[in-house]
């Protein structure tokens, strides 16, 4: 028998535009077209499932983290994950990183 154990973490960071963003959205994409929508997780409800969003700090970095369960990547080639970032500035960031997933 052969078990093979992964475990794939999302980072992305970002320079604030004008303050606090006001939305951030992130969704997985599967190799199958598959679209995975997550929520930002609230502080009060930490043990609830979703990305955390550190940041702005004093240089007005943000940085968004997030680690994926087994059923949100593809089990086969790559997952990308997309963070939609709408700034306090009015305008949008929309960043991206493919992850390995096997």
């Amino acid at each position: 028998m052969k078990i093979t154990c992964y475990r794939v973490e999302v980072r992305l960071g970002f320079k604030a535009r004008g303050g606090i963003p006001k939305q951030v959205g992130l969704s997985l994409m599967t190799a199958d077209g598959r679209r995975v929508d997550v929520l930002r997780q609230s502080v009060a409800a930490s043990e609830a499932r979703g990305f955390l969003l550190a940041g702005p700090d004093a240089t007005g970095q943000c940085e968004m983290t997030y680690t994926p369960r087994f059923d949100e990547v593809s089990r086969a080639g790559r997952t990308r994950a997309e963070l939609l970032i709408e700034h306090a500035d009015g305008s949008v960031e929309r960043l991206q990183q493919d992850l390995d997933t096997p």
